[in-house]
């Protein structure tokens, strides 16, 4: 009886943990296009050759599954977002010169969203970030990704080893702000989780996992 309070001491450390997963992607750019607010107009390359017509990318994403939503809504559209602990793209050494690094972005997670109102509810997961290049010009990223069930996502959380996306879609804008003119380049994109999902324990529940070893040894000793 006296192993009780140490199995428990390790159980509590096992339950509580932060749970952070990676999805990676990759696809080949579609052929960029141009578009205006008025009828605008600029005299720079579309995407600023950045991006070209089959040209291949890859990146990643992580996010918290445990995390607090930094916002959310309620029905009929049904979404809560959470922050991104990392972001990467990697595509042309051109983009990848333009853009070395990308701002914190977002995880989108809907579950049986239906604004429409149509009685066809879907869940989503949808992944954005956004950089500026320079003074001038705006990257943004938006990545959707559906899992093919409105089952998916039960309480906008992601499971921790989900893996089923059964279709994704990229759509990357490039907006030139002083002439409102916008690029935009789309994909379809392969996206699968990056191995099994990192349990991290709490600096607190770290110790109680160590309280809980310690206090197995000692009966074994005493044993």
């Amino acid at each position: 009886m006296k192993l009780l309070p140490a199995l428990a001491l390790v159980l509590a450390s096992a339950s509580a943990q932060a749970t952070v997963i990676t999805y990676n992607f990759s696809g080949v750019f579609g052929a960029p296009v141009r578009a205006s607010f008025g009828g605008a107009t600029s005299p720079e390359p579309v995407f600023l050759d950045l991006v070209k017509a089959g040209e291949q990318f890859s990146g990643s994403f992580s996010f918290d599954t445990d995390a607090v939503a930094t916002s959310y809504a309620g029905d009929p559209f049904r979404w809560a977002t959470y922050a991104t602990q990392e972001f990467k793209l990697q595509g042309s050494a051109a983009l990848s010169a333009a853009v070395p690094s990308w701002g914190v972005g977002s995880i989108q997670v809907t579950d049986d969203n239906d604004p429409w109102m149509s009685g066809n509810p879907v869940d989503e997961l949808i992944a954005t970030a956004g950089a500026a290049p320079d003074g001038q010009h705006n990257l943004s990223f938006v990545l959707r990704m559906n899992p093919g069930s409105s089952n998916a996502f039960h309480d906008f959380r992601v499971p921790a080893g989900f893996n089923g996306f059964t279709d994704a879609t990229l759509s990357f804008y490039l907006f030139h702000s002083e002439v409102f003119v916008y690029d935009i380049v789309n994909a379809q994109v392969k996206v699968s989780l990056d191995g099994a999902p990192a349990e991290v324990p709490e600096p607190a529940t770290g110790l109680l996992l160590l309280a809980g070893l310690g206090g197995l040894a000692a009966l074994r000793r005493r044993r």
